[in-house]
């Protein structure tokens, strides 16, 4: 099983602390995913001086065509960038408990657009 730093973010955001604890502990044991973040570019800002910085460009999306199909479906937005995440890294299965908004309204639409994923 593979976790993302998309799930960290969302387990940072809830409130009950022994929850988030719990939560954190179990992300912590699950694989990265190769493709978590896609690089953009590098930036580079200098000043009169010579001085400069340069910093990298990530984006948390690997294909923003897949990402603004699923939200056109009807996803939303962090969700379409999980699963994402999951077509873009070939997985065969994308685990999620987000019955109301995901496995009831888009399952079998998601099987029939990538077939290679399991919802």
């Amino acid at each position: 099983m593979y976790g993302s730093h998309l799930v960290r973010y969302e387990v940072m955001n809830t409130k009950d602390e022994s929850k988030r604890n719990q939560l954190l502990a179990e992300q912590a044991e699950l694989k990265p995913i190769s493709k978590d973040e896609k690089l953009l570019g590098i930036q580079t800002t200098t000043d009169l001086y010579g001085g400069f910085v340069s910093y990298p460009m990530i984006s948390d999306v690997q294909d923003e065509g897949i990402r603004a199909e699923l939200i056109a479906r009807g996803l939303e937005q962090r969700d379409a960038e999980h699963i994402t995440q999951a077509v873009c890294n070939d997985c065969d299965v994308f685990q999620t408990r987000d019955k109301n908004t995901i496995i009831n309204p888009h399952r079998e639409w998601l099987h029939q657009r990538f077939p290679k994923l399991k919802v």
